[in-house]
């Protein structure tokens, strides 16, 4: 499925103390695939900056996929790294999407009205789904 490579080493270092994510990318037909897993929070916030800097300059990419099935947490900066994904998505004219929010991290979004601010494909939706909508 990879039809670009991207020099990510797929665990972000959190800290010594602190839970590590890991990030998977694979890109296909010009959607990055980033599955996170872990906990997304103040520790993490840097790395997931640099994990999404590449793909935003990257003229094949126009939809950047963040499948969330597995995090576990997500904290204020968690969710301010999304939004300033969201806005830098914007502005690189490419878009955000998420997806598979569950638990915790699904409550936090439904609390916050998340899915007003950033695009998340619906339950037992698709991701192809979104194009019809926009």
């Amino acid at each position: 499925m990879n039809d670009s490579h991207y020099g990510f080493d797929p665990v972000i270092e959190t800290g010594d103390d602190a839970p590590r994510m890991r990030a998977d990318v694979a890109t296909h037909q010009g959607v990055a695939h980033i599955q996170l897993r872990g906990d997304f929070t103040y520790p993490s916030r840097q790395s997931i900056a640099s994990l999404h800097r590449p793909l935003l300059q990257d003229d094949a990419v126009c939809v950047l996929h963040l499948d969330l099935a597995a995090v576990t947490t997500i904290d204020n900066a968690g969710l301010g790294m999304l939004l300033l994904m969201h806005d830098r998505a914007r502005q690189a004219r490419k878009w955000l999407v998420l997806s598979n929010a569950a638990g915790s991290v699904k409550a936090l979004f439904a609390m916050t009205d998340m899915s007003r601010r950033v695009l998340m494909v619906p339950v037992g939706g698709r991701l192809e789904d979104l194009w019809h909508r926009h």
